[in-house]
């Protein structure tokens, strides 16, 4: 907790640069909250879903959206007008706008809704679409990706984690082990060859289909 509170003062100048951040991109607030959606996500294939808590981490994500934006996103003098400037309305209005958004909150940010929506699927149709829409735009963002210049192999592993147990479609599987295996080649990350197994065996598996 010092090591987060202490880390947490480096973000508090008027004009962040999150890029530069010693956390890879994000406030350390960001990672607990990931964190807790994990342990609730796990925690609910035993004992049900807490709403409360659910519904908390959804209405906390927003604010995320607009702190993990590219610095550059908008531009302007003052930080009250950038902030007026910003239609960030919705995160995917947002990625839309901003083509030098951060790819790597992006993914996590994924991850998180995914993991909320997986959640709420079971009776509920809308929440389906929501997963096949967040499935699509991080397969996009995964794309981005270049395994032999980006090396934070590590980083990304969570992030593919979760897209790659919810994705249906071959061609998507097919995208995703392609760049875990590039990103393994290029740094010989053992957590990257690790997931390509997991998910290998995953898909293999019999399993539940998500709703039509």
């Amino acid at each position: 907790a010092s090591a987060e509170d202490n880390l947490e003062r480096h973000f508090n100048s008027p004009f962040p640069c999150y890029p530069d951040s010693p956390v890879l991109g994000a406030p350390p607030q960001l990672f607990r909250c990931i964190y807790t959606i994990y342990r609730l996500y796990q925690d609910s294939s035993r004992n049900g879903i807490d709403h409360d808590t659910f519904q908390k981490l959804e209405n906390d994500l927003p604010q995320w959206d607009q702190s993990t934006a590219a610095p550059n996103a908008c531009e302007h003098d003052g930080m009250e007008d950038n902030l007026e400037k910003c239609d960030l309305g919705s995160w995917h209005q947002m990625v839309r706008k901003s083509k030098t958004a951060v790819i790597g909150p992006q993914l996590y940010l994924l991850g998180c809704r995914i993991l909320l929506q997986r959640m709420a699927s079971s009776n509920n149709r809308r929440a389906h679409s929501t997963i096949g829409q967040l499935i699509q735009e991080g397969m996009d963002a995964v794309k981005q990706l270049q395994p032999d210049i980006d090396y934070f192999a590590e980083y990304y592993c969570w992030p593919f984690y979760v897209l790659g147990i919810s994705l249906q479609q071959p061609t998507d599987r097919e995208c995703l082990m392609a760049q875990i295996l590039a990103f393994s080649e290029a740094t010989n990350n053992g957590t990257m060859r690790r997931l390509s197994e997991i998910l290998s065996t995953h898909w293999k598996s019999p399993q539940l289909s998500l709703p039509d």
